[in-house]
């Protein structure tokens, strides 16, 4: 989105011409093309790579949790490492240098919807419907190409943890019912039955 709100802005030659002030307040209304690209290179390029490194370690973070109460807490925790540096600007910016960026105007040049309400709402189902196909695609496609924490068949696992499956397979009572309690001493090695 500040991507296709960068490329909205006009673009103007000087930088005195990228702000006006009306009713009190300045608003930026056009930018010069090296802020454009500054603005780029600086802020959009180097967030998208944050996003998308935090996206991907996620994912493999979330995937080799061994429990659901370990699956909880390591949500917890990306939500924590997703939303630091909100905590940090509102915890260690003063009061005053936070309301300068609040004060802050971009006049954006969007086009006037047309159309129905009805319209608007069938273009937001639209745009919700391919949010979610696209999220269930990342989410296969993690699982065939993406994740290196399970194996591709889950029968691959018996194969490499075959000698563990027998030790925890084992019978610890072996007698046979009908004994009674002869040949039971390893089922009950600190008392009598």
């Amino acid at each position: 989105r500040l991507a296709r709100d960068l490329a909205s802005m006009p673009t103007c030659s000087t930088s005195p011409e990228m702000c006006q002030e009306e009713e009190g307040q300045v608003k930026v209304v056009a930018l010069t093309s090296c802020s454009k690209m500054l603005i780029f290179f600086v802020v959009i390029i180097p967030k998208i790579l944050i996003c998308s490194t935090l996206m991907w370690l996620g994912c493999q973070w979330l995937t080799a949790t061994n429990s659901f109460t370990d699956l909880v807490m390591n949500s917890i925790a990306m939500e924590f490492v997703t939303g630091i540096d909100e905590a940090l600007y509102e915890t260690l910016l003063p009061v005053a240098h936070r309301q300068q960026v609040a004060d802050i105007n971009f006049v954006l040049y969007k086009k006037k919807p047309t159309g129905s309400h009805r319209a608007k709402e069938f273009a937001a189902f639209k745009r919700s419907f391919i949010y979610l196909c696209l999220s269930l695609a990342f989410v296969w496609l993690y699982k065939m190409c993406g994740q290196t924490v399970l194996p591709p068949h889950l029968s691959d696992l018996k194969l490499a943890c075959q000698a563990l499956i027998e030790e925890n397979s084992k019978n610890v009572c072996s007698a046979p019912i009908w004994t009674g309690s002869m040949g039971l001493e390893d089922c009950f090695p600190y008392g009598t039955s």
